[in-house]
């Protein structure tokens, strides 16, 4: 776990990761959020909205990005205030997604930070953007 402090952060300042979209992942987030949508369990009601099969849930995308601001940045010291997420693209079992977070902004008054955060899948297609607000406490 990262444990950057405001006064360390500087704008373009980026981390990443990446993450395997697989069937156990996808399990637990039903078991949890208990979203048995069936664009989301079923191949045929996928493909009838155009989809190549089940898609994944989105919010997966959006537990990513709470794993990038509280463990790679700003890490330890932050407390996410809010988040706007943009899904361009379906997400697959399987896939294999890049979650690239950019400090955009700092407010020095109020130790806040903007966060671009960007997911690409395997083939660099762009499946998700958010821009997220930080306060740091340190």
């Amino acid at each position: 776990m990262k444990s950057y402090k405001f006064k360390n952060l500087r704008i373009g300042q980026s981390s990443f990761f990446k993450i395997k979209i697989k069937k156990e992942l996808i399990k637990k987030f039903v078991s949890i959020s208990k979203d048995y949508s069936k664009i989301h369990i079923s191949k045929k009601f996928a493909n009838q909205y155009g989809f190549r099969d089940k898609i994944g849930h989105g919010m997966i995308l959006g537990a990513f990005y709470s794993r990038l601001i509280g463990i790679y940045l700003p890490g330890k010291f932050s407390l996410l205030i809010s988040m706007n997420i943009k899904f361009n693209k379906p997400i697959y079992l399987n896939d294999v997604i890049f979650i690239k977070g950019k400090i955009i902004h700092l407010n020095k008054s109020y130790r806040v930070v903007t966060i671009k955060i960007i997911a690409t899948n395997q083939l660099k297609n762009k499946v998700s953007e958010a821009k997220a607000l930080v306060k740091l406490n340190a």
